[in-house]
């Protein structure tokens, strides 16, 4: 058990040092394909794991760090929704994932409802304008795969 334990806290460590990084999303980048980036893919997630490391963190100076990248990447992912010219949300990487944690971690952590809770409204947002625009262009792009399939999943 008690390798498990310190494997774990390595994993984490090195996990930790890696989001905490100002380059996290090219890092991510590189570190996969992607053909079309989607600041669903991104964004959600690395707020979501930093707020939960943020609400279970006993060290002040660490907590800050948390703090302030949380901060920053909630910012990032508006600055992406308003700066895009067209919405491109995404129901893959990452997006089921994310609806998990959506269901998940409000019961762990109260914390985490009111983040949640405007994310959920901004994505959910997002998603619906998205099929409004499949259903007026009525016809079948590559682009809209990952949406259709999402939803009808």
């Amino acid at each position: 058990m008690r390798n498990i334990i310190k494997k774990y806290d390595e994993i984490i460590n090195k996990v930790d040092s890696l989001v905490l990084d100002n380059n996290i999303i090219d890092l991510l980048q590189r570190s996969c394909y992607t053909e079309n980036r989607s600041y669903l893919s991104e964004y959600p997630s690395i707020i979501i794991y930093l707020s939960y490391r943020l609400a279970n963190c006993d060290d002040n100076e660490h907590s800050k760090l948390l703090y302030n990248r949380v901060n920053y990447y909630l910012h990032e992912l508006l600055k992406s929704i308003k700066l895009n010219s067209r919405n491109n949300i995404s129901m893959c990487y990452g997006f089921s994932g994310y609806v998990y944690a959506l269901k998940l971690l409000p019961k762990r952590s109260k914390e985490y409802s009111k983040l949640l809770e405007t994310l959920e409204t901004i994505l959910v947002s997002l998603t619906r304008d998205r099929l409004s625009e499949i259903k007026k262009s009525n016809k079948v792009k590559e682009e809209y795969i990952d949406v259709i399939q999402g939803v009808s999943s």
